[in-house]
């Protein structure tokens, strides 16, 4: 097992990953499984294992003021449906509100005036394994500090069993500012006193706070940490988290923090130069971030490179 001291106290942490409940559901199974009607994964599971309904999370850009997202119904079974298979579909607060009760969990009932149910009713048609329902949401409209709960239920298939594990889901539902998503992060961490290295590559990614701040996820280390390496023997330490907040009219970084809004490492102080994010249309494409902490004993100079949604 690694260990993984902080920077300046040298206490171990214990970082653990919670199991999922499916990775990737297969349509398709043993010819001698039963069939049943389940919405297929819109993204990946974000619910940890023995949850009782699955949970999908789902962060919406600000682009447009309506946004459509479609959800997949599947037929599971070696062939397709042997004839057509007409669904309703409903909204299901309460597996929110029992989602929430077992995962102590604070997922907001998404109120009816920021999404539009389209489908309602659909078909599995006869010879087929597919439907497909769709949602209309209003990001624009999003709370920044909430994420929604929407939970859509199969409540009947006619002719057919529904899946006792997936025929009820919950969408998680957020809005995402332009920098959100997932980086590639290059670059160098001198220590003045030669003690710690940087550790690179990395991979983080930047989840939206708020419309201009972005808490920093490393996705190597499954956790909010800024990971680095003590030159000695090459241990992983944890300087604490990171929060960027970016200046949305200029894109330029203008503070860097801890995700509880206090000094990182005694305060971190950006150089004047560079720090902007650029952009090719509405994506981003990479940003060089330079700035100096511990009272200037640390000196950072890291490449963002953009590589995609998370």
């Amino acid at each position: 097992m690694k260990k993984y001291f902080s920077l300046l106290i040298l206490s171990v942490a214990v970082f653990s990953l919670s199991s999922c409940l499916k990775d990737d559901k297969a349509v398709i199974q043993a010819d001698n499984s039963p069939s049943v009607v389940e919405f297929r994964n819109p993204v990946a599971i974000g619910s940890p294992s023995g949850a009782i309904y699955p949970m999908f999370p789902k962060s919406f850009g600000l682009d447009a003021p309506t946004v459509n997202y479609s959800v997949t119904i599947a037929y599971t079974g070696a062939t397709p449906a042997p004839q057509d298979i007409p669904l309703t579909i409903d909204i299901f607060d309460a597996a929110v509100t029992s989602y929430n009760t077992q995962q102590s969990s604070s997922l907001m009932i998404m109120p009816t005036s920021l999404y539009t149910f389209n489908t309602p009713t659909a078909t599995i048609a006869k010879g087929t394994f597919f439907t497909t329902i769709s949602f209309t949401f209003k990001p624009q409209s999003f709370d920044f500090t909430k994420t929604y709960g929407l939970g859509v239920r199969i409540k009947s298939a006619t002719g057919a069993t529904i899946s006792s594990n997936f025929g009820t889901i919950i969408l998680a539902i957020g809005a995402k500012n332009k920098y959100d998503g997932v980086y590639k992060v290059t670059g160098s961490l001198t220590d003045a006193n030669g003690v710690y290295r940087g550790f690179y590559p990395t991979e983080v990614e930047f989840r939206t706070v708020d419309a201009q701040t972005c808490n920093v996820y490393n996705r190597d280390f499954a956790g909010n940490y800024y990971i680095f390496n003590r030159i000695s023997d090459d241990a992983y330490l944890n300087g604490g988290s990171l929060r960027f907040k970016f200046d949305t009219a200029t894109d330029k970084l203008i503070t860097i923090t801890t995700q509880t809004g206090t000094a990182f490492q005694g305060g971190a102080v950006l150089d004047v130069t560079g720090n902007a994010m650029s952009f090719s249309g509405t994506d981003p494409v990479s940003m060089n971030a330079k700035w100096k902490a511990g009272a200037g004993r640390y000196t950072v100079d890291e490449t963002y490179k953009y590589s995609g949604a998370r």
